[in-house]
């Protein structure tokens, strides 16, 4: 892959596990903030909300920042200009070439969607796709013990309104794996010599 494309992926990676943004402007290094604008910026049913960059590891938030700083420093890309801007081809020695950016975004997310499962089928992994990195974030948030509150602000930083969204949609459970969570309830709170919830004495209850 060419150093350019390469750049451009790793900090497309760090941006799909982040949050979504198209536009130089919208993106608040500072306050490590998103506003996704639904005007300007393609999300579902053209909603606008905040969002926060969430708390994976740092190596992800120093390549993002990495690559803003190149596009705004050293490209002098404005406010205006594509967070991920598409290559632009140039004449070297006769031959068309990818050497610089365009100012412009892709006009869709298949080329996109294509550079991230090219990238994981050259390593010999599974092809996944931009949207994996959403359902990575929900398996983070039930594996982290949070509040309630902590998960309904995790949900909205999705873009869900609905916690229940972020459950049906990217935490399935499927038949086996309800067994297997509600047998380890129950082991964790039924005392197996009496195979029940302590004794009757214990509940203070009488058979009589």
């Amino acid at each position: 892959m060419p150093i350019l494309s390469y750049r451009r992926f790793r900090n497309l990676l760090s941006k799909c596990i982040l949050n979504g943004s198209l536009r130089l402007k919208h993106i608040n290094l500072v306050d490590q903030t998103v506003f996704q604008d639904g005007r300007e910026v393609n999300t579902k049913n053209s909603k606008s909300f905040m969002t926060v960059f969430f708390p994976v590891d740092a190596i992800y938030f120093v390549c993002f920042s990495t690559w803003v700083r190149f596009l705004r420093e050293e490209k002098l890309f404005g406010p205006e200009d594509a967070l991920f801007p598409r290559p632009q081809r140039q004449m070297v020695a006769g031959k068309f070439a990818f050497t610089t950016l365009s100012r412009e975004p892709y006009a869709n997310s298949q080329k996109i969607n294509q550079v991230v499962r090219s990238a994981f089928q050259d390593v010999g992994l599974h092809p996944y796709t931009p949207h994996s990195f959403r359902k990575t974030l929900a398996k983070l948030m039930n594996d982290m013990n949070l509040t309630l509150e902590q998960q309904k602000a995790w949900s909205q930083n999705l873009g869900h309104d609905s916690i229940l969204t972020t459950v049906s949609s990217y935490l399935p459970v499927t038949e086996e794996r309800q067994v297997e969570v509600m047998k380890d309830l129950r082991s964790s709170f039924i005392d197996p010599s009496v195979g029940g919830i302590g004794s009757t004495e214990e509940l203070g209850l009488s058979i009589y």
